[in-house]
């Protein structure tokens, strides 16, 4: 799966995306000597599916894709987010995403957070396996990144100012079982809050061959 971002990156930027992939193929990064680290995969309505968070601090000289492989032929969905002015060393994440796996429904929420940091950036997502479900509503208050038929999903952020508790639940358009992350990245020390500048890409499609990188 090559993922052709389409935005001019800079050193400490950091990319997050989300990958929804039908039934459980080997999720793995291809991105070479600077990989993607896998913050957290988790399972998708049971064993039918498999939705994972992988993160990378970018540096000032990158290229225009980033590459992951599915062991197997499935549907698979990628929306990602590169955010700028997160902390510029050791962690990036104020709270590290958590998980719920739901059962049916349609209306999915995902387990509270506490902030703990002013200005941190709050990560929100929902994964269904499903190729036809939509998404009519995401966290009140958030700004959706995307959301992606084929492998449903969707991916909403906010910037959290003073600390506190964060919910997040979506609407969705069937009765479904799935898996939501809630998370928060944190800002650079004595730096605006949130990211001064934002820059956005997503993906979808089907993967057309067994195994490999397909564009």
């Amino acid at each position: 799966m090559t993922v052709t971002h389409g935005v001019t990156l800079a050193a400490d930027d950091v990319a997050v995306v989300l990958i929804n992939v039908n039934n459980q193929p080997t999720i793995s990064d291809n991105n070479g000597a600077s990989p993607f680290t896998q913050q957290r995969e988790d399972n998708c309505n049971g064993t039918s599916g498999r939705c994972a968070i992988w993160f990378r601090r970018l540096s000032g000289s990158e290229g225009t894709t980033f590459d992951f492989t599915l062991g197997s032929l499935q549907r698979w969905a990628i929306i990602g987010a590169v955010y700028r002015g997160v902390a510029a060393s050791g962690t990036i994440w104020d709270v590290v995403p958590n998980a719920n796996l739901f059962a049916a429904t349609t209306t999915p929420v995902a387990t509270d957070i506490t902030t703990l940091t002013d200005g941190a950036y709050a990560w929100a997502d929902c994964s269904v396996d499903s190729a036809t479900v939509t998404f009519s509503a995401w966290p009140s208050g958030f700004s959706s990144i995307a959301d992606e038929l084929d492998q449903s999903c969707n991916v909403s952020d906010k910037s959290i100012s003073p600390t506190g508790t964060v919910s997040a639940g979506w609407t969705i358009s069937a009765s479904t079982p799935g898996t939501s992350h809630l998370g928060a990245l944190l800002p650079a020390a004595g730096g605006a809050a949130g990211h001064p500048t934002m820059r956005r890409w997503d993906h979808v499609q089907y993967m057309t061959l067994n195994r490999g990188i397909w564009s």
